[in-house]
């Protein structure tokens, strides 16, 4: 897979919620270590809480999801992570 999006950070916020995010790791594979990450490969993948949006009114979940180790791996871990949760209204 070519990385089709540039990350000066190896994090992107996400609004998918948590029990979607979690489903995803099991189906990759992603395993919960001891620290509180996922590893994967030669990556750890973090999902912290954002603070609310300024849109209060709606329950929109947001994660930060950092990576940390091989940079191309991580790239392509968020890259996929963003394709697979890409929506276009429908």
């Amino acid at each position: 897979m070519s990385i089709m999006f540039t990350y000066k950070n190896l994090q992107i916020i996400s609004a998918v919620p948590f029990r979607d995010i979690e489903r995803y790791f099991n189906e990759i594979d992603a395993i919960r270590n001891e620290r509180g990450a996922y590893a994967l490969g030669d990556i750890e993948i973090w999902v912290d809480p954002c603070e609310v949006s300024a849109f209060e009114a709606f329950d929109i979940p947001r994660h930060k999801i950092t990576v940390t180790g091989d940079r191309d791996a991580a790239e392509k871990f968020l890259t996929a992570f963003r394709l697979r949760f890409l929506s276009l209204g429908g």
